[in-house]
């Protein structure tokens, strides 16, 4: 009979955790080891899940900002069209 190996992982513990929250909400740093973690096979499953949920949830946020700002200039822009500096 075989065993899941996930199953004999132990699990992240509490500072383990509290590492991986810090490390993850570094700005540029935390991008690039959620995407390790997330592709990381032979890791902690839950780091792995939460780092692509972290993932998934950041580049959502990306784009909706993005079309928020598009959407806000492209309105503003006949006003500035006019103004001029000098």
């Amino acid at each position: 009979m075989q065993t899941n190996p996930v199953l004999q992982k132990p699990p992240l513990s509490l500072g383990g955790w509290l590492l991986t929250v810090f490390l993850i909400h570094l700005p540029v740093i935390g991008f690039i080891l959620a995407i390790i973690w997330a592709v990381d096979s032979s890791g902690d499953p839950g780091r792995q899940r939460y780092a692509q949920a972290t993932l998934i949830f950041t580049v959502l946020m990306i784009v909706l900002a993005g079309l928020f700002f598009v959407t806000v200039f492209t309105t503003l822009e006949p006003y500035f069209k006019n103004y001029n500096t000098i």
